[in-house]
C-alpha cells in the first residue's frame, strides 16, 4: 500500500533535512510520499525543504502565508495525500519514521484496524506540561464522552477512508485528536519512545497548549453551558440557608459571613460569564467560515 507522510514545520531548518535523511534510512528502497508542510516558518526551513523537493521526487511541498498552527497543516497535508495509508508525524525527529513503518505494517496485515496511533511511553515535558496534560485527558473523558487516549499525539497511521471522513469534518476550529475520537474508526494503540528534538525548542508554551486544549474541550463538549444552571442552584440555597440563618440565629454574626459568600458567587458568576464567552468566541469564528489557512506556494508534480 502507497504511505503518505505529512511533515508539519515551523522553524525547523535544522532538523528537515535529517528527517528525510531517516526517512530514507527506515524505508530504503520504498520511500513513501513526503508532505512537508511549513507552517510560516521565519528562519531558513522553506529554502532547505525547496531544496529537499528539487532534490527528491517523492517530496512535495506546501508553503503557508504565515503561521497557522499545526491542526491547519494537517488539514493541508490530508487533503493534499495520495496514499492508500496516510501517517501525520512531527519534523524534529523525536518520532521515528521506524514507528511509523511499524503503524503501517500493522495496518497492512489487519484489514479490521483502520487507524493505529502512538502513545508516549513516558512523558520529557516538564511538570507544569504533564500537569496540564493529564488534567486535559481527564476533562476530557468527563466532559467531552469522547475515548481520548492518555499521551497519544496526533502521531498515527490511518487508511484512506479515515482521511475522508475527517475531511468531511467542515469545522474551522479544528482539534484533530477529538475529531479522530469523534469519529469512531477501529484504533489500535501502540507505544513509542520519545527521541530528544535533533535541534531547535518546541514551539509549544503552557498558555498555548492551555488554550489549545480548552477549545478542545469546548468545541466537543456542552456540558459546561449546564453550569449556570448549577449556579442558579447553589445561589438559591444559599439565600434560602442565609435568610434561615437571619431569622434563627444572630443577625449580625450572619451579615459576618455574606462578604465572603458575596465574592464566591461574584467569582463563579464571572466564571459563567467566561465559560459563555469562549463559546460565543467559539461560534463566532465558526459563522465567519474563514479558510484554516492560506497558502502562497504549493509544489507538486
Amino acid at each position: 500500500m502507497r504511505l503518505s507522510l505529512i511533515v508539519p514545520c515551523c522553524n525547523e531548518q535544522e532538523n528537515v533535512e535529517p528527517m528525510f535523511a531517516r526517512i530514507k534510512e527506515v524505508f530504503e528502497n520504498d520511500i513513501p510520499e513526503i508532505i512537508f508542510v511549513d507552517d510560516g516558518s521565519s528562519d531558513g526551513t522553506l529554502s532547505r525543504l525547496k531544496s529537499l523537493y528539487t532534490e527528491n521526487p517523492t517530496v512535495r511541498l506546501i508553503s503557508f502565508t504565515r503561521n497557522f498552527g499545526k491542526e491547519a497543516a494537517i488539514l493541508a497535508g490530508l487533503r493534499a495525500a495520495r496514499g492508500d495509508l496516510i501517517c501525520i508525524i512531527d519534523g524534529d525527529l523525536q518520532q521515528d519514521p521506524a514507528v511509523a513503518l511499524e503503524m503501517s505494517t500493522m495496518l497492512e496485515k489487519d484489514d479490521s484496524l483502520d487507524v493505529v496511533a502512538a502513545y508516549q511511553k513516558s512523558r520529557r515535558e516538564g511538570l507544569i506540561h504533564r500537569f496540564c496534560k493529564t488534567c486535559f485527558y481527564k476533562m476530557g473523558k468527563h466532559l467531552c464522552d469522547l475515548d481520548l487516549e492518555p499521551h497519544a499525539s496526533d502521531f498515527r497511521v490511518f487508511r484512506r477512508h479515515v482521511a475522508q471522513a475527517i475531511l468531511s469534518d467542515p469545522e474551522c476550529e479544528r482539534f484533530s485528536k477529538g475529531i479522530f475520537a469523534w469519529a469512531g474508526f477501529k484504533t489500535a494503540y501502540i507505544p513509542y519512545d520519545v527521541k530528544e528534538r535533533n535541534a531547535g525548542k518546541s514551539k509549544w508554551k503552557t498558555s498555548s497548549l492551555t488554550r489549545y486544549a480548552l477549545d478542545g474541550i469546548f468545541s466537543f463538549s456542552e456540558k459546561p453551558l449546564r453550569f449556570p444552571l448549577t449556579l442558579s442552584i447553589i445561589c438559591f440555597l444559599a439565600s434560602v440557608i442565609t435568610l434561615i440563618l437571619t431569622i434563627a440565629w444572630d443577625a449580625g454574626a450572619v451579615l459576618e459571613i455574606l462578604l465572603p459568600l458575596s465574592l464566591v458567587m461574584f467569582s463563579l458568576i464571572f466564571f459563567t460569564l467566561w465559560v459563555l464567552g469562549r463559546y460565543a468566541a467559539l461560534a463566532l469564528r465558526e459563522a465567519k467560515r474563514r479558510p484554516v489557512y492560506v497558502i502562497r506556494e504549493f509544489l507538486d508534480r
